[in-house]
């Protein structure tokens, strides 16, 4: 019906339930039905009709990683509020950071998309608004530490020239973390 309706361009994802591959993945095991699923013959009808097609990506959420890469996971910052439960929001400094391209690969490499529509660019909770800060783990502490003179914060004050260093920085590596996603995609597929 997308494809139909004339719409000039269409969003599939690549992925059931955030995060197990709708293809045969070298990475993760994909779903048990992936033989059946239409995501390749959709992509296929809407690019015999001019359509570019994007697959959905949560940037930093993925539930089969959660299981092999614990220690990959964002550490929340104590903002007054119990901390939730990681659900598998990744830390942008973690080798997570490189793992990500090379997941982003394996879509390319099996699904024939055009591009990438991601979701969840931010740096903490995704379960109640506003979200709870992070990062405070094993990788970010000693690189703050190591790059500003100061201790990370475990928890949210703004009277605090660290905290208020931190926020910055934590900026700037996500701004570094996204040029360093987008450019290892565009290197080995440049279209």
């Amino acid at each position: 019906a997308i494809c139909e309706a004339g719409f000039e361009g269409a969003i599939v994802t690549g992925q059931f339930n955030r995060g197990t591959p709708r293809f045969h993945s070298r990475i993760f095991e994909p779903h048990p039905n992936v033989d059946e699923d239409l995501t390749p013959r959709f992509i296929e009808l809407c690019h015999q009709r001019g359509i570019i097609v994007l697959s959905y990506y949560p940037i930093n959420f993925s539930k089969p990683l959660k299981e092999v890469h614990p220690e990959w996971l964002m550490q929340f910052i104590d903002d007054g509020r119990p901390f939730p439960e990681n659900q598998g929001w990744f830390c942008f400094n973690s080798p997570f950071r490189d793992w990500l391209p090379e997941c982003l690969s394996d879509f390319m490499d099996h699904l024939d998309i055009d591009g990438f529509y991601f979701d969840d660019v931010n740096w903490g909770s995704h379960d109640t608004s506003p979200y709870i800060p992070s990062c405070c783990c094993s990788v970010c502490a000693p690189l703050f530490e190591e790059e500003t003179g100061f201790e990370i914060p475990r928890q949210v004050d703004f009277d605090s020239r660290a905290f208020r260093h931190f926020v910055n920085w934590r900026y700037d590596k996500l701004i570094d973390f996204l040029h360093h996603l987008f450019g290892s995609a565009r290197s080995q597929y440049p279209d």
